[in-house]
């Protein structure tokens, strides 16, 4: 599976909360597109360092592009009692939902962050895009993929992670849009958050009716607009 080739607009949005800085010590839980490393990178200098875990082999493959020395990237499915060290930040913003348990998210947090280092999760909202699984449903495709699709909620994930140990948790509701050139490249797009090989030629004729279950349900003039919600939860070891 590939990525994206630009951050998406609520990579770009939440980046700024999680408090980068010159020397930052950060963890990132799966990368949605590569320029998410490169911004992460330029924030935290040669000081700093970055250390992320992907599950995706092939995410990992096209990671190996970006050569830096504060750089380290591991390919591997967490249980949540790893330790990768002691991170001032710790990231996830995922295109979609990984095959782990909610609470993960904060086993992970609790075994790698320092006392007081600060956790940013940007995740697949309940309702992730609705025109995106209307258009899936119509082309056939399975309710398993959507559960992957969508997200947690936001207060309720709040409110585990708050009740697991960690601090100063809130969790709230983000809405994007996010512009397309056309329904061609929006179904490309949705097929790679969607988890599709687009290798494979079952991926490519999906992704073919999904260009078509786009075109139809939306205005597919010259700005295509699809919108999107996120759970957005912040916190504190």
């Amino acid at each position: 599976m590939t990525d994206l080739c630009e951050p998406e607009p609520w990579f770009l949005e939440a980046l700024p909360q999680l408090g980068l800085r010159e020397g930052s010590r950060v963890l990132m839980l799966t990368v949605g597109a590569s320029d998410q490393v490169e911004a992460i990178l330029q924030r935290i200098g040669a000081e700093g360092s970055l250390t992320i875990i992907e599950p995706d082999g092939d995410r990992v493959g096209s990671l190996e592009r970006i050569q830096h020395e504060s750089l380290t990237v591991l390919h591997y499915t967490p249980d949540g009692e790893e330790s990768f060290g002691v991170h001032d930040l710790l990231l996830g913003a995922p295109l979609r939902t990984p095959c782990w348990a909610d609470s993960m998210w904060g086993d992970l947090a609790r075994s790698n962050l320092r006392p007081g280092g600060r956790f940013l999760l940007d995740l697949p909202g309940e309702r992730h895009c609705a025109a995106a699984s209307e258009a899936w449903l119509d082309v056939g495709g399975d309710e398993e993929t959507l559960d992957r699709w969508n997200g947690p909620n936001e207060r309720g994930l709040a409110k585990q992670l708050a009740q697991s140990g960690l601090r100063n948790v809130e969790g709230f509701a983000t809405s994007h849009l996010m512009p397309f050139d056309s329904p061609q490249e929006a179904a490309e797009s949705l097929a790679v958050m969607l988890g599709l090989d687009l290798r494979s030629e079952d991926a490519q004729k999906r992704t073919d009716d999904l260009r078509l279950a786009i075109a139809k349900r939306c205005d597919a003039g010259a700005n295509l607009e699809l919108v999107f919600q996120r759970s957005r939860i912040t916190g504190m070891r």
